[in-house]
């Protein structure tokens, strides 16, 4: 119906962006490509032609992994690089053409990219946080990945992921309570993430559930900014540490479990 209307009509925006959507949802990426580029007007905003990149990219990154999946690494490489050039904070595709570059052995050009990502989005280290860990272990610079997220962890001191990341490495070359150390601290600042109470348990069991090392998660878990569970309005997803009548933000009455 869509591809009707565009035969008499070829700039129907509408029709257009309809047809994407449905391309989309049938995994037909090139097709999808296809109609964003003619959505795409050069005399646009530059709000709205920002915006057509940001998709651009995105179709880009999932045109890559079909490529991917059909063992053609060359066009998979290339695609997610288009989308790196269309939109430099396009997470994916910096963590997909590392693992390109690495399985093509070139591990240096995978670190560069991976670096890269750390350099222009920190907040999204956590996400290559295994695999440079590996790459700098493997290249004999297991200290660069600890100096590396440790000036994460000072200039972002309320990212949990990071010193959660740390925690893990540190573990790794052997230190234990070091590693602790750093735990708690993930702990302190996003007590209900389960990933970080698995990661204390994996280091406690390290040090032979030594006594005091137990004693300092328990007082850190109980002693946690808002640990307990808040009261949390079913309607906006505010929350409260009390148990409210009305919410203050949506004022929806009794909306709070």
């Amino acid at each position: 119906a869509f591809g009707e209307v565009l035969r008499l009509d070829p700039s129907n925006e509408h029709a257009l962006l309809q047809q994407q959507k449905l391309y989309e949802d049938q995994n037909q990426w090139s097709d999808a490509y296809r109609v964003r580029r003619e959505l795409a007007r050069e005399d646009e905003p530059e709000p709205q032609k920002r915006r057509h990149q940001q998709i651009q990219a995105f179709l880009e990154n999932e045109l890559g992994m079909q490529a991917l999946a059909r063992k053609d690494d060359a066009a998979a490489r290339k695609h997610f690089e288009a989308a790196i050039d269309l939109d430099p904070d396009v997470t994916p595709a910096y963590i997909n053409l590392g693992d390109v570059r690495r399985d093509a052995g070139d591990m240096l050009g995978a670190v560069d990219i991976w670096e890269r990502l750390v350099a222009s989005m920190p907040h999204r280290a956590h996400l290559v946080a295994d695999r440079l860990g590996d790459a700098y272990t493997a290249a004999g610079r297991a200290e660069a990945f600890e100096h590396l997220f440790r000036r994460i962890v000072i200039d972002h001191p309320q990212d949990w992921r990071a010193r959660l990341a740390l925690a893990r490495h540190i573990l790794k070359t052997g230190r234990p309570d070091d590693a602790l150390q750093m735990a708690l601290a993930a702990l302190t600042i996003n007590p209900h993430a389960l990933l970080v109470h698995q990661a204390a348990w994996d280091i406690l069991l390290a040090l032979n559930l030594d006594k005091a090392s137990v004693e300092r998660y328990v007082t850190h878990s109980r002693d946690a900014v808002f640990y307990r569970d808040p009261h949390i309005c079913l309607r906006c997803r505010y929350r409260s540490k009390e148990l409210l009548w009305r919410c203050p933000h949506c004022h929806e009455w009794h909306s709070f479990v």
